[in-house]
């Protein structure tokens, strides 16, 4: 219970007293305190003891208490007893946790057999009535006042707080007024919203508190608003494929010599013709490496010509060496796009002549 009082309540020292005894009341009605200090639950009367009838003269002695009335008052005794247990022991709780939050220079309002009721008045009288120093003290905090970026609602509503206290005590601030010190209680990173108000051709009518106050928690709101960081997804953007390469026309070979070679090209079996296709496609991009160019084209198409030789009578056979070719691309622009066109100048090589006749 004492930390939980420590952490909650400040020190009364006599120029906080408004906040003193806010807190204090939540915390002795939190600790079901509350009505032996507010009054609702006060000291129990002590019943009254029953007295002898007087004797009619001549006699002298005094009569018995007849026997009802003195087993009523045991029972009122009894009552009283248990009710005035339940009273002392919460006055004495409540009294303890408002004794210990004040200053030292105060601790003389905690005299002998003084009540927690008695003492709350006393500090009521003394420090609750308004005075010229607790009327500086709210004004010199309300002048201060600088929110700290943070959430705005408790700092504005302590804000207003103020503004209310003056008032009661008969210094009021205009509502205008309150709006400009407001604008200028704000932080450097909410400069923009005290610049849009200084915009408004009708300043005098929208430069309030209130307006002041719901423009400030907007911009909070849209600051700390959670992104959505799932971005959609470009259809049109693709994954990065496969390097294009180039469609290799069938080189021209004798009609009776081209029939053996498919068929021994179907009879391969699938992983020798995925190897050589591999190789293929090794080999034309170390060539395309080579030249050190690139193509971006939609569509593409590259035909490779090649140089006949000049003697009609002679088909050259032989291998090409394994020197890289010399060749160069030609773009040309059509109606299906860009078209490249490759010319392929190969090396000399010593020929295999085949008589044709």
């Amino acid at each position: 219970m004492s930390s939980t009082l420590d952490r909650l309540v400040p020190i009364l020292d006599g120029t906080n007293y408004h906040d003193w005894a806010v807190l204090m009341q939540s915390f002795l009605q939190m600790q079901e305190l509350w009505e032996v200090v507010g009054g609702r639950l006060r000291m129990p009367t002590e019943p009254t003891r029953p007295t002898a009838p007087c004797p009619t003269p001549p006699a002298t002695t005094a009569l018995p208490v007849p026997p009802a009335q003195q087993e009523a008052y045991d029972n009122a005794m009894a009552d009283y007893q248990v009710a005035y247990d339940a009273w002392n022991l919460a006055d004495n709780k409540a009294l303890g946790a408002i004794t210990l939050h004040l200053a030292p220079q105060l601790q003389h309002y905690r005299t002998a057999n003084i009540t927690a009721r008695a003492i709350w008045t006393n500090l009521e009288r003394a420090f609750g009535a308004p005075s010229m120093s607790t009327i500086f003290a709210d004004f010199r905090i309300v002048m201060g006042s600088k929110l700290s970026g943070g959430n705005p609602v408790p700092e504005i509503e302590r804000i207003a707080e103020l503004y209310g206290r003056l008032a009661l005590n008969n210094f009021p601030i205009a509502d205008s007024l309150q709006g400009l010190m407001l604008l200028a209680a704000l932080p450097n990173k909410w400069d923009s919203i005290a610049q849009l108000f200084m915009q408004r051709s009708n300043l005098a009518q929208v430069l309030t508190f209130s307006n002041v106050q719901v423009a400030i928690i907007q911009e909070y709101e849209r600051s700390h608003r959670p992104v959505d960081r799932s971005a959609n997804k470009l259809s049109a953007v693709k994954r990065k494929g496969s390097d294009p390469h180039y469609c290799q026309p069938q080189q021209l070979q004798p009609g009776p010599s081209r029939q053996p070679q498919q068929q021994q090209q179907q009879g391969e079996p699938k992983a020798k013709q995925q190897g050589g296709r591999q190789q293929k496609e090794r080999k034309e991009r170390q060539d395309r490496k080579a030249n050190d160019h690139s193509h971006f084209a939609s569509t593409a198409c590259i035909e490779e010509v090649v140089e006949a030789p000049q003697a009609p009578t002679y088909i050259n056979t032989s291998q090409p060496s394994r020197a890289a070719p010399l060749h160069s691309s030609i773009a040309s622009f059509g109606k299906n796009g860009i078209e490249y066109r490759k010319v392929v100048s190969k090396p000399p090589s010593k020929p295999t002549l085949v008589n044709s006749v």
